[in-house]
């Protein structure tokens, strides 16, 4: 989720839920949205609460809350190959087999991450490929066809990595990984 470090106060969980202030205090101190409380401070002698957006995304997914982009789970595109090389559970995971699909699927999901192999469109439609989600501003790791070796290309186009053919599972594991790394670091 973008921004997963900084938990929200009672007033953002309030206008991320609709409702007022006091609503979400109850539900904290009815047991139904899981916070903490901060340390006792002067201008607050019970410590203010705080609540970790995973909790308030999974709050607001059990009790049918539209969800805000800003506490979404980061989108992964996955371009040909097999997605089962790679999971993890804090991202949505989009499949996106025919290359005139990724536009729309991009478009609606608006992923932070993607792989692209290139074995499954061939060379030139991946490196058009590559290129169009690099000016989505999205991070795209891809993997070159057999007798395509050259990183230069791919990285001209503005993949972030290129992950050697046949783009072993854990390669693309580590090199996913890194792309929403990225992504979590620098908070975009």
């Amino acid at each position: 989720m973008k921004g997963t470090s900084k938990p929200l106060t009672t007033g953002d969980c309030a206008r991320m839920l609709h409702v007022a202030p006091r609503t979400v205090v109850k539900w904290i101190d009815g047991g139904k949205l899981a916070a903490y409380r901060l340390p006792s401070t002067p201008a607050s002698k019970n410590g203010d609460r705080r609540v970790e957006r995973p909790t308030l995304y999974a709050f607001m997914k059990k009790h049918g809350f539209p969800v805000p982009a800003e506490l979404r789970p980061p989108a992964v595109l996955w371009c040909g190959g097999s997605p089962d090389e790679w999971k993890a559970e804090d991202v949505v995971l989009v499949r996106s087999d025919a290359p005139e699909d990724v536009g729309m699927a991009a478009e609606a999901y608006r992923p932070t991450a993607a792989c692209v192999y290139a074995q499954a469109y061939g060379r030139a439609v991946a490196l058009r490929l590559v290129q169009f989600l690099f000016n989505l501003n999205v991070r795209v790791a891809a993997v070159p066809t057999e007798d395509d070796a050259a990183e230069l290309p791919w990285l001209e186009r503005g993949a972030a990595e290129v992950v050697p053919f046949p783009g072993e599972p854990a390669a693309v594991r580590a090199a996913m990984d890194r792309l929403l790394q990225m992504e979590r670091m620098d908070g975009t």
